[in-house]
């Protein structure tokens, strides 16, 4: 019996006719793709533009959540920052005896200055944790910068004139008494309770550049000092800010959490010449 032979089984020499089989000529279209073929349907106009229109609902529906955790990663990244500078803080006290630095060192320079001079083995000078010259836009150096600031010029309105984090400064020498103004870690009665370094958020037509808060009005975007919660309240991080305490442990809290005058919390949280235990 003779053996059958698949006519496609050597293509090639199929379609040169050098087989021994008879040449069988090629399907027409069987390389191609044919629309009008009832085997092979095409996309028309209107689906595809239903297609593009379930792309873009689904972008949409995506969008705000990937803003909301890449919000997430510059708040955690702020939080982060904080507490490598309550670290450095931490190892200024150790070696200056206890000793926390000065908000206001003299002149232009201030407390991030001196932490940043002794962690890079320079010297304190004006401006010195900060990356650019005097009229550039820019930032602090790290860890002094902070991911959700925009970049101004030395002492330009907005966000504490560039500097995106604070020192308790208050003083009140019949209420309150901040963190760096109490001058020694031997001072500190309730650490845990007592913070030391914020984000600040100063108001766009603030021109006060030292990075120190006074008030609760320097968290929240606002030109004053004002001292109460408002509805006008805006953080640099949505909803509130990151703190760090005296112990070193670094927290974000909620605007409505954060004291300010009239606030049972307030001496703790702020700093009080008799801080309650």
């Amino acid at each position: 019996m003779r053996k059958k032979q698949c006519p496609y089984a050597d293509q090639a020499a199929v379609d040169s006719g050098l087989s021994g089989n008879r040449a069988m000529p090629r399907p027409a279209g069987r390389n191609r793709v044919n629309c009008t073929s009832a085997a092979v349907r095409c996309f028309t106009l209107i689906e595809l533009l239903v297609v593009i229109a379930i792309i873009a609902i689904l972008a949409g529906m995506l969008l705000p959540a990937l803003n909301q955790a890449r919000e997430k990663a510059r708040t955690s990244s702020c939080g982060n920052n904080i507490k490598q500078i309550m670290l450095s803080m931490t190892m200024y006290t150790d070696s200056h005896n206890g000793a926390i630095p000065p908000a206001h060192a003299g002149g232009k320079i201030f407390w991030q200055d001196l932490l940043y001079a002794g962690g890079s083995g320079t010297t304190a000078e004006p401006w010195g944790a900060w990356q650019s010259a005097k009229n550039v836009p820019g930032k602090p150096y790290a860890p002094f910068a902070c991911p959700a600031a925009p970049s101004l010029k030395h002492g330009e309105s907005g966000a504490g004139g560039g500097q995106h984090y604070g020192i308790n400064a208050t003083y009140d020498p019949v209420k309150r008494i901040g963190y760096s103004q109490r001058k020694n870690v031997s001072k500190i009665q309730t650490p845990s309770q007592l913070f030391a370094v914020a984000d600040m958020n100063r108001g766009e037509n603030a021109i006060n550049e030292s990075p120190m808060i006074e008030m609760r009005g320097e968290f929240v975007g606002r030109k004053g000092n004002n001292d109460f919660p408002l509805p006008s309240d805006v953080f640099r991080h949505g909803s509130g800010a990151n703190v760090g305490f005296a112990d070193g442990h670094v927290v974000f809290m909620r605007g409505a959490a954060i004291p300010g005058g009239g606030d049972i919390q307030i001496t703790r949280f702020w700093g009080s010449l008799n801080p309650v235990m």
